[in-house]
């Protein structure tokens, strides 16, 4: 349930993003979940860790009423904004979301690396309501920055319990999310390239590595120069390199 809810907060989210940029879904769900991240981790460093989930739910809900009103105003806008929300890329997420709970339903930690630290710092966080490096904590490698752990966080807080395949199904659903700017040459005329694109993204050892620790050092060098990746992915125009 966290995860689904998870999810529709960060769709949720994404609206403005998309009426004000005039940018497609999957090109501004990416900024949206790392600006997301980055506000866990001030909350983090404030010590309101678990307040800043809310928080979180509360804009989410907040900016859903203002991107109705402002379409309810400006009919002009509506069009433009369909047609840029409900994309392929967006179904093609709702997809992932739907599934990755399955697929990652019997999974479990059992490497050393995610009992000493990647596996451990969900868990720890989950449980303290507070970031890993904390004094007291069992986390090994405290300055590595918890970019990957905040987003496994939001949607553990948000199911009420700790489980750990939402820690696998959270970091899936996050790689998933930064690669889908890839369907944004996909049209409407064109809606069978979803096909293969659904196809390759599994496929990728990249995202589906069984283990914790395989993927995060990249998630968290995305997340550190999130500035960067947002101006990338919000300036380049549609003719550009991602098109």
């Amino acid at each position: 349930m966290g995860l689904y809810l998870g999810a529709w907060i960060l769709a949720l989210l994404t609206m403005p993003v998309i009426l004000l940029a005039k940018r497609r879904f999957e090109e501004c769900l990416p900024v949206v979940a790392i600006a997301a991240m980055e506000f866990l981790f001030l909350g983090g460093v404030f010590g309101a860790l678990r307040l800043s989930v809310y928080a979180l739910a509360g804009l989410a809900l907040l900016f859903c009423i203002f991107a109705v009103c402002r379409l309810c105003r400006a009919e002009s806008e509506r069009a433009v904004f369909f047609e840029n929300f409900l994309t392929p890329g967006f179904f093609l997420f709702l997809v992932f979301v739907v599934i990755m709970p399955i697929l990652c339903s019997k999974l479990q930690l059992y490497s050393w690396d995610e009992f000493s630290h990647w596996g451990l710092a969900a868990k720890d966080m989950f449980f303290s309501n507070a970031m890993p490096y904390r004094p007291g904590s069992h986390v090994t490698m405290r300055s590595i920055p918890p970019f990957v752990t905040l987003f496994q966080y939001f949607f553990l807080r948000l199911g009420g319990s700790y489980a750990e395949p939402v820690i696998y199904a959270a970091q899936n659903l996050l790689c998933v999310i930064l690669l889908l700017p890839m369907a944004r040459r996909i049209e409407r005329r064109n809606w069978y390239g979803i096909v293969p694109l659904a196809l390759l993204i599994p496929c990728l050892p990249l995202v589906f590595f069984q283990t914790i620790g395989s993927v995060p050092m990249w998630i968290r060098c995305s997340a550190l120069c999130w500035p960067t990746v947002s101006a990338a992915i919000l300036r380049t125009s549609r003719r550009g390199f991602l098109r």
